[in-house]
């Protein structure tokens, strides 16, 4: 794998300067009051060539890859995913199928889908990563595992609403996705996308595991209209299927199955997609399933996904066993050696040439961002465009355990003729980060990797007028009043307590006794990982003792 280089933006009043590597050239950019001009371009270095499954991506195929060029892939030698510190990881790790964000409650029945950086359900433990095991890099292969939960973590997947599975979420799976990495846009230009997996033994896999490679519509969010076709899973076996989604409404047009590759071996799975032919599964080389069919009726680019899922629920014949997972030791597992894409030898992979910086607006401010025109970004002002924001987490600017949205959350919106996406965080809402993913490809067989940046809502405190009675006990919890979304850690300050006072930075808790009367101004300040801070200003009024009313603050 090539090494990664960092590049930090120095940002002052209204100007921002960003360094981005694109081949052997060093862009620095500038933004200042919406103008964007090129200052300079330094050579730098020759890039490393990156082997993807014994295959340098940029080279021509043979055998089942004869007329085709590797464009991309990732061999999994580190678990680079988007997470509060990597905003612009190769792989957004996600909660739902519907609407792509961790934290949703309703669509994954008894499982939570975990990474390692998850701080459990709604951050229970306090911007602190859980530990969670269930996916991870081990000597270059990605393990996607769904278990059991154990009793102390249960404590960090269990939704406060009783109504979803009875409040009890006991089984963790994973899933990730290549939206913000890599889509493809089939048409009489095939495009292979494929996989060297495996899945745990179909003996020892309990009932209702349903681990799935699938492919799906750019906009990873709900009521889509578009193409989805899966290599999907029960415990003892795999079904090649195609389902079309018509804002909402699904119909599975084709199937074909079940297969038996769940036997713990590695496997290539390599799908061919195409316009005006057979759309094929091959499996090690050999063809295993073809239909007659279109496999971008929508006509639409995609991306991939992985899971390890748990579903609560019967498929293909197999109704999900919750007595076999409470005492399954081992769980069941989804291990992937590699993933890559190819596409039609002479049809072109749009790589972004520029960068744009992030946007950092106040929680209760707008902002704007002009995108290069298309000749910058792409190298070529007839390439078709897509812009969307990503969904992470559900505790986003925007964002919902419900959300729906087409392109954007509410609150951010683009203008195609003038290039320039607006932030409006005037109307009350979440803080933190916005995941801004553009496409560019054109309708002919293409592969693309995006541009990404994100727009940064600052913290959010809301802290009120507190109280406290002289000489007793007092404690509160400024941390849960303060809001960064998944742009953790936090930091947290208060200033002008009243003496028997103090605040512990490490929990975010005020403690003490206060000793005296009195009014105090206190100053509350939050920070998020971008830097971005937000003052809040109240009051502390110390009471005197009475034993029948003791005014606790809050």
């Amino acid at each position: 794998m090539p090494s990664k280089h960092r590049f930090t933006s120095t940002i002052a009043a209204l100007f921002v300067a960003s360094l981005v590597v694109s081949a052997s050239v060093l862009y620095l950019a500038a933004i200042n009051d919406g103008l964007r001009q090129r200052l300079q371009f330094i050579p730098l270095f020759k890039e490393r060539s990156q082997v993807v499954g014994g295959a340098v991506v940029g080279q021509n195929g043979s055998g089942l890859y004869a007329g085709y060029t590797l464009s991309w892939g990732d061999e999994f030698n580190t678990l680079d995913i988007v997470g509060p510190a990597n905003p612009r990881g190769k792989f957004f790790p996600t909660g739902a199928y519907h609407p792509g964000i961790r934290g949703n409650t309703t669509s994954l029945g008894t499982a939570f889908d975990a990474d390692p950086l998850t701080t459990g359900y709604k951050d229970r433990n306090r911007g602190v990563a859980v530990g969670f095991d269930n996916m991870l890099i081990s000597g270059s292969v990605l393990r996607l595992g769904a278990r059991k939960a154990t009793a102390r973590e249960e404590e960090f997947l269990t939704p406060t609403d009783r109504s979803i599975n009875g409040g009890v979420r006991p089984h963790l799976s994973a899933m990730i996705h290549t939206a913000g990495a890599f889509a493809y846009y089939p048409t009489a230009n095939a495009v292979i996308v494929e996989i060297r997996g495996r899945f745990s033994p179909r003996l020892t896999n309990p009932a209702g595991f349903h681990p799935a490679f699938w492919t799906y519509s750019v906009a990873p969010v709900l009521n889509p209209t578009g193409n989805e076709w899966d290599l999907e899973c029960n415990s003892q076996g795999m079904h090649f299927s195609n389902i079309v989604h018509t804002s909402g409404a699904i119909s599975t047009d084709n199937s074909a199955g079940p297969f038996d590759y769940m036997d713990g071996a590695f496997h290539v799975f390599s799908f061919v997609f195409r316009n005006g032919a057979n759309t094929q599964l091959y499996v090690d080389g050999a063809l295993r399933s073809q239909f007659a069919v279109d496999s971008n009726t929508k006509n639409m680019p995609s991306f991939v996904l992985l899971t390890s899922h748990v579903f609560n629920n019967t498929f293909a014949g197999e109704a999900y066993d919750a007595a076999a997972w409470a005492s399954s030791a081992t769980g069941a597992y989804l291990d992937v050696d590699w993933i890559r894409g190819w596409r039609t030898t002479g049809v072109k992979h749009w790589k972004p040439l520029v960068s744009v910086a992030d946007l950092n607006v106040d929680y209760d401010g707008n902002g704007k961002i002009v995108l290069p025109s298309a000749k910058a970004l792409w190298g070529d002002a007839s390439v078709t465009e897509f812009v969307q924001v990503v969904p992470y987490d559900s505790s986003e600017p925007g964002m919902t355990e419900q959300t729906t949205f087409t392109q954007f959350p509410e609150g951010i919106s683009y203008d195609p003729a003038s290039r320039t996406i607006k932030a409006d965080f005037t109307a009350e809402g979440n803080a933190g980060r916005s995941h801004v993913v553009v496409y560019g490809y054109k309708p002919d067989g293409s592969t693309m990797e995006p541009l990404r940046f994100s727009i940064n809502r600052g913290p959010r405190v809301t802290t009120r007028p507190l109280s406290a009675a002289a000489g007793d006990s007092y404690r509160h919890d400024i941390y849960a009043e303060c809001d960064v979304g998944a742009m953790m850690p936090k930091t947290l300050s208060v200033k002008g307590l009243p003496q028997g006072l103090a605040f512990d930075r490490s929990t975010g808790l005020i403690n003490g006794a206060p000793t005296a009367t009195g009014v105090s101004n206190l100053t509350i300040s939050c920070a998020n990982n971008a830097g971005q801070t937000t003052k809040r200003t109240t009051t502390f009024t110390v009471h005197a003792h009475d034993p029948a009313n003791r005014p606790y603050g809050g």
